[in-house]
């Protein structure tokens, strides 16, 4: 990958990968070896204003395995969990399906059967550098959510900001995801070309691209939610966490449960294992598949009693 970014700035190049490549977005992970990220990558911009380099990409963390002693009707067991950070990149798909299932849940909470609209909001290439700037980015998500609030009838929304696009991930292209919903009088049946014109007067330009889509079904629905929550880790300095404009419904903070697939009974959370022990147990002494029993021998090779 050459230093031109596509035409929006220059990359400060990342360490080199084994292949001899660059690090990219995707390339994120952790030097088991040298315990040291391997791809920590900023984007540079110049702003018609004094030099600056202003990060996009920020750290991202080395995930901490965790061993969750649990108990059910089956008895106490052992199961390894991540860290869960939103830096994490090992932990990103779980971190995201957590996202996913409680922006879903808040959609359905109030009806069961709901029209959900997805509008996808780009920036042109030659505006990109501007929007490296968070604050810059947020005024303008604000205008975005004003536009489709007072035009087309939006009374809630959630939006989640996407710092590259699914074609090329190496290059930024900062998009905005808004899933909102509509009031009554009001068709998800949008006119794109009054859209685009109120689009191309906020942002100053000639030309612009969108998508629109809109739906009824729940596994869509659904499926827009996982998809826009995704995480973004390095890159979550800029798109910062998901937000709600609008009367969005109020749901209470309830912890997920987690039911055990046998007795079905809820699982009791008991507490944390050393887990340099536990890991050198289990992969030198018994080596089975998770989730494992609990038994004597694991707790005083861990260090704590029954």
């Amino acid at each position: 990958m050459n230093n031109d970014f596509k035409g929006v700035g220059t990359w400060t190049p990342g360490p080199i990968n084994k292949n001899g490549t660059e690090t990219t977005i995707s390339d994120i992970h952790y030097d088991e070896d040298k315990n040291e990220t391997l791809s920590y990558l900023e984007y540079t911009a110049n702003l018609d204003l004094p030099y600056h380099k202003l990060p996009v990409f920020d750290e991202i963390v080395k995930c901490e395995k965790r061993y969750i002693v649990r108990n059910c009707g089956c008895g106490r067991s052992i199961v390894p969990s991540g860290c869960m950070n939103t830096k994490c990149p090992s932990c990103k798909s779980a971190v995201g399906k957590r996202r996913s299932r409680k922006v879903s849940n808040r959609f359905f909470s109030k009806h069961k059967n709901i029209t959900m609209l997805y509008t996808v909001f780009t920036i042109p290439p030659h505006l990109r550098p501007k929007y490296v700037n968070k604050k810059e980015w947020q005024s303008l998500r604000k205008k975005l959510w004003k536009l489709l609030k007072t035009q087309y009838g939006g009374i809630y929304a959630l939006e989640a900001s996407h710092p590259c696009g699914d074609e090329d991930n190496t290059v930024f292209h900062p998009h905005f995801n808004f899933l909102w919903i509509q009031g009554t009088g009001f068709r998800p049946y949008i006119d794109v070309n009054d859209l685009r014109s109120r689009l191309m007067k906020i942002i100053g330009v000639s030309q612009i691209n969108f998508k629109h889509r809109y739906s009824s079904k729940k596994n869509q629905i659904r499926h827009w939610c996982k998809y826009v929550t995704r995480i973004f880790p390095g890159c979550h300095n800029w798109t910062g966490p998901t937000r709600w404009y609008g009367k969005y419904p109020k749901i209470k903070k309830v912890k997920e449960e987690c039911h055990c697939h046998k007795c079905e009974d809820k699982f009791e959370f008991i507490g944390f294992l050393n887990p340099d022990a536990v890991n050198e147990y289990f992969e030198s002494v018994d080596n089975r598949a998770p989730p494992w029993e609990c038994d004597e021998h694991i707790y005083s090779f861990s260090g704590r009693g029954m």
